[in-house]
């Protein structure tokens, strides 16, 4: 986690340091929604896929010479698992789907790049539980999401979004 921190603070520091960019985002940015579909690969070699619906709150954001943008971003995952860990894949379950909602502040660093931190919620449900007792039974978790992600803009419409998060590893999808 401590890194994930430290990664949301580089991307935080390098958008307020690089004033210059003023220009990058009226050449980017996605005006409305930004519907999302991705693949993932979790931090116990689960894979699995969702989607979110970015929809901005503060266009122009909230920091006067940098360009930056907050969205909310609610969507749904889904990962199939087989693992004895911790974490969301540590249930050696069939599937867990989760319900996200997490606010995204975005920072448009360069006509091609943007990044964003994201702190939210996830309401994870397991589809079976062969926990300690070896009951089997489906149950929920709220936990926190943590994420660090950017974005290459290829169009005004499209981009390749990349994803670092917790509890959700590893995301690639496009904007679209």
């Amino acid at each position: 986690m401590g890194r994930v921190l430290w990664w949301l603070a580089c991307g935080i520091a390098a958008a307020l340091i690089l004033p210059s960019v003023a220009q990058a985002q009226s050449g980017i940015m996605i005006s409305g929604v930004r519907p999302e579909l991705h693949g993932g690969i979790g931090w116990h070699g689960d894979i699995g896929f969702g989607g979110r619906v970015d929809i901005p709150v503060a266009p122009n954001g909230f920091i006067d010479g940098v360009n930056d943008e907050f969205a909310l971003s609610p969507g749904g995952e889904i990962y199939f698992d087989d693992y004895h860990g911790h974490g969301p894949g540590d249930h050696d379950g069939d599937f867990y789907f989760a319900g996200v909602f997490t606010p995204q502040w975005n920072f448009y660093v360069s006509p091609q790049w943007s990044v964003f931190p994201e702190l939210g919620l996830a309401l994870i449900f397991f589809g079976h539980d062969h926990g300690p007792n070896d009951d089997d039974h489906a149950h929920l978790d709220l936990d926190l999401i943590f994420a660090f992600g950017g974005r290459y803009h290829w169009s005004t419409r499209n981009s390749l979004v990349m994803r670092l998060s917790w509890p959700f590893g590893l995301q690639i999808g496009v904007t679209f």
